[in-house]
């Protein structure tokens, strides 16, 4: 069969977000938090991969050892990565069971279905870093970290993602404590955004007031743009607290 016929026959797999978890983290999407990645790994995978817009990154920051936090530089414990490494392998089986097959138009999973997921380990997670356009390896790579056939089987991951702390990073700023505690308080991220402002920290300030508008309801291209350019550099469990919605 030749690669146009073999590309006709291919039938894709749009995902069904009410019972698919985010890539890196297994937590359902909301969709004002949904990053659609539509890289493949081959013509027959999914149409696209779901992320929170937190744990994922189009344009990687200088990387971390794996063995420490990509957001607040901590040591993370190998064990730990290893078991959260072992779980996304599985990640491409969990997706193409939640998924809606493009020519028969609904789906056969369940909402419960998502409980019956081994959970994500809770110690850590993996932010995808996109590379755009040409390839440079600018995260980790973990083969040093796999013995055996995880070696073949997982020493991908550590081109394709960061690891960082599960939620909270240590020594979290007072401010961005209290966000994670009221998710949907607009008022109290206008503060945080004026405090930001004050301590001469622009961007971040700047990322917080955009956000605050997009909860009021102001949906336009120029703002969405705004978020994603900003966030390229912002550090993932900072952007978890802000953009977070209960």
């Amino acid at each position: 069969m030749n690669n146009a016929a073999r590309l006709r026959c291919v039938v894709h797999h749009d995902p069904d977000l009410t019972v698919v978890g985010c890539v890196a983290c297994g937590e359902l999407v909301d969709e004002p938090d949904l990053v659609a990645d539509t890289g493949h790994f081959s013509v027959a995978c999914c149409t696209f991969h779901p992320y929170h817009s937190w744990c994922y990154r189009a344009a990687p920051p200088d990387p971390r050892p794996w063995t420490r936090c990509a957001d607040c530089g901590v040591r993370l414990a190998a064990a730990e990565v290893l078991a959260a490494a072992r779980w996304l392998a599985g990640f491409h089986r969990r997706l193409h069971r939640r998924a809606l097959k493009g020519t028969a138009g609904e789906s056969d999973a369940s909402t419960a279905e998502i409980a019956s997921v081994a959970p994500r380990p809770p110690a850590v997670r993996f932010v995808r870093a996109r590379q755009r356009g040409t390839y440079v390896p600018r995260v980790p790579r973990l083969k040093p970290l796999f013995t055996g056939a995880d070696r073949d089987s997982h020493g991908w991951l550590g081109r394709s993602f960061e690891i960082v702390h599960a939620s909270a990073c240590v020594g979290e700023p007072a401010a961005v404590v209290r966000l994670r505690t009221a998710p949907d308080d607009i008022e109290l991220r206008l503060v945080y955004a004026d405090e930001l402002e004050q301590a001469g920290d622009d961007e971040r300030a700047e990322f917080v007031r955009h956000d605050a508008a997009r909860r009021r309801g102001e949906r336009f291209a120029r703002l969405e743009e705004r978020l994603r350019n900003i966030r390229a550099s912002l550090p993932s469990s900072w952007r978890e607290a802000v953009v977070r919605r209960r």
